[in-house]
Order: C-alpha cells, then structure tokens, then sequence
C-alpha cells in the first residue's frame, strides 16, 4: 500500500454555485458577465433540443452579454476535429460557455485556448505544453451527472486517425465558473442517467485509492462515492427525483475536484482503447471494467474501502463492494461483459498494451504489467 501523500497541491474552479434553475435565471447572465461581454456558448445537440442554450442566450443578452452560439454539435466522443472547429468558432468571444455532458465541457476547454495560436494535435501529442496562460475564461455548466469535467484542467479526446483516445491538461483549463443546477439532468434518459452515473462513482473510488490520494482528495472522494452510492439507483428508476438529481450533481463535481489532483486508476487507463474501439459511452465501459480492477485491487487498498464499504454493503467488507456494484447494474440494465459492446477476445492484447502508456494505469494502486491488465480484461470479457 502507499503511504499517504503529505506534500500536494488540490485545484478547483474559482466559483461554484449550486440551485435549482441557476443556468438560466438572471443571475446566470449576471455571473457570465463578471467574466467576459461577448461570449461563445459549446454544446450538443440535447442542449438545443431541451431549450436550455436558448434559456441561457436570453439571460445573458438581458445582462448585456453578447452571444455567439456554435453551430456545430458535440458528439459524445469529441475529436481533434471537434476542438479545432470550436477554437475557429471563437473569433473576438472573450468567454466560453461549455453547457451539455463532459464532451461539450471537454470541447469548450479546447476552445478557450485559442488565442493562443496552437493547434490542438500537439497538445494531444505532447509536442507543446498547455499554456499556464492566455486562454478566454471558461463557465462550465454540466448537464449530466458523470465526467465531472466541470471541476477539472483535464480534456478527453480522440486523435485525427480515430484510433487514439487520450488527454491534455493545463491549468488555463480550469473553468472559472461552474453552474450545478440539477434540473437540467432530470431530461437524462434512464440509459444515459446510468452510464454517466457509472462514470462518477468509478471516478469517486478510483480517486479514493489512486497513487496521488491525498487527505484532502480523501474526503472529497469519499464523501461523493457515498452520495452517488445512494443517488444513482433512484435516478434511474425515478429520472424526476430532484433530491437524487442534485445528489448526483455535486457528487460528480466532489468526484472531479479530487481526481484532478489524485489522477485515476486502470479503470480509465483501459477504458480509453476500449471506447475508441467499442464507440461504447465512457461510463458504461468503466462500470464493466471497474469490479474487476478492484479484485485486482483489493490487495493493496482494502482499508481506504472501508468506510465505503461499510456504508453500502450489508457486510461492511470491502470484499463486498463488488457483488453491491455489480447488482446495481443488473438492477439498471446495463450490459456487463466486454463482448457485449463488440469487443472480441482477439482485441483483448493490444488494449492492454495500449493502457500501460495511460497516466491513469500509472497512477493505479498497484503496478500494472501487460500480463496484469490482460488478465483483469479476460476477466470481464
């Protein structure tokens, strides 16, 4: 087991504010405004089609913000492409509003970083550092409850070619302003409800447990796995249920601010080449991964599951968090093995290859070899 971080650092957005109907009311346009006049608004289709992006444009026109809203659509799994058409859509825009599920949030963080003239493919390759400043201020506004991308430097994408998901990060992607505001979730339909709540849970444990854990990050990921623990099931079952929708809001947020300083685990290091294969939602593909990574895990991380455990399970062993997690997805339906979202066996070698280069596989609890990550994926085939 590693011993306990006592030399960190822990980042968060500037302002976070929390309410019903927060991201659209007056002082929606009123919060924006403190930050930028003329601002360029990111997001997916679901956004547009709810009436949220319009909701929003005429709170910030009544404050006197000018507003540019971006034609293209984000997809849920946003490439180069994606970013480099936002960065274009930015023009003199002076702050950028990413509203939707992290991929709009992830695509708006690229976009804030246009003035300063670097193309994002050398971000992703790691050719240029992202830059500690010079990019447009950034207002997150999640519209589910997963990635927790409003709370982090961190953008997810996927290479020109397709075949490579990966990240960059910086501090000037931080978003200076997040806007949780649960009603905007309830539109989630069961399936998205589930594999964006899958994704903020596995994110709450793995940060508990990973590598760069830290007093701080502790309690924040602690604290959130045990709200999702709780909320998740409900929304599923009953999407109107505000009290679960903002449950998973600021669990998800109480998710991402940790991870941002503890990083993740294995979970996400195969879950990457997985998506970029299966084209299967991010979520969805960490919660099948997830409780064999903790068998895998367990050895070395049993005593920061305790208390998690105890609260979940009927037998309070954090050996039992694995049968819990896995019933719960039974309980929402979701597909379970590998196979199910396209996988074949014979995929199984290079996806763990392709993990080990993945600052999450680094920062698991335990070391990973090649051997170890074709094992765990076997396991969930």
């Amino acid at each position: 087991m590693h011993a306990m971080a006592i030399d960190f650092s822990l980042t968060f957005p500037t302002n976070i504010v929390c309410g019903i109907g927060y991201a659209s009311d007056a002082q929606f346009g009123s919060r924006v405004a403190a930050l930028g006049r003329r601002a360029l608004i990111v997001s997916g289709a679901s956004a547009k089609r709810t009436g949220l992006v319009h909701a929003m444009r005429e709170s910030l026109e009544d404050a006197g913000v000018v507003v540019r809203v971006s034609d293209h659509d984000v997809p849920p799994e946003p490439t180069l492409g994606d970013c480099r058409r936002a960065m274009a859509s930015v023009g003199d825009s002076d702050v950028v509003i990413g509203v939707g599920g992290g991929s709009p949030l992830d695509v708006a963080k690229a976009a804030a970083l246009a003035p300063c003239g670097i193309d994002p493919a050398r971000f992703l390759s790691g050719q240029s550092p992202v830059p500690s400043a010079g990019a447009l201020p950034i207002v997150a506004v999640p519209t589910t409850a997963g990635t927790g991308s409003e709370a982090t430097w961190v953008g997810v994408y996927t290479d020109d070619s397709g075949l490579r998901k990966s990240s960059f990060r910086g501090g000037s992607m931080m978003p200076s302003l997040v806007v949780l505001d649960p009603s905007t979730t309830v539109s989630c339909p069961p399936s998205v409800t589930a594999s964006s709540g899958l994704d903020a849970l596995v994110q709450a444990l793995e940060s508990r447990v990973a590598r760069g854990a830290n007093p701080m990050t502790d309690a924040l990921s602690e604290a959130a796995a045990l709200r999702i623990a709780g909320a998740l099931p409900r929304t599923w079952f009953r999407g109107d249920d505000l009290d679960a929708r903002s449950d998973m809001l600021v669990g998800a947020t109480m998710a991402g601010i940790a991870l941002n300083s503890s990083r993740l685990g294995l979970v996400h290091g195969l879950a990457h080449p997985v998506g970029v294969r299966s084209k299967a939602p991010h979520g969805l593909v960490c919660g099948m991964l997830f409780p064999s990574v903790l068998r895998f895990n367990l050895p070395v991380c049993e005593p920061q599951l305790s208390r998690i455990a105890a609260a979940v399970t009927p037998s309070g062993d954090p050996a039992g968090l694995l049968q819990w997690f896995e019933s719960m997805m039974t309980r929402m339906q979701v597909p379970t093995r590998l196979r199910d979202i396209g996988i074949a066996e014979t995929d199984l070698v290079a996806i763990a290859h392709d993990s080990l280069g993945s600052g999450s596989t680094a920062a698991n609890p335990r070391d990973v070899s090649l051997e170890d990550a074709i094992a765990v994926l076997r396991a969930c085939w």
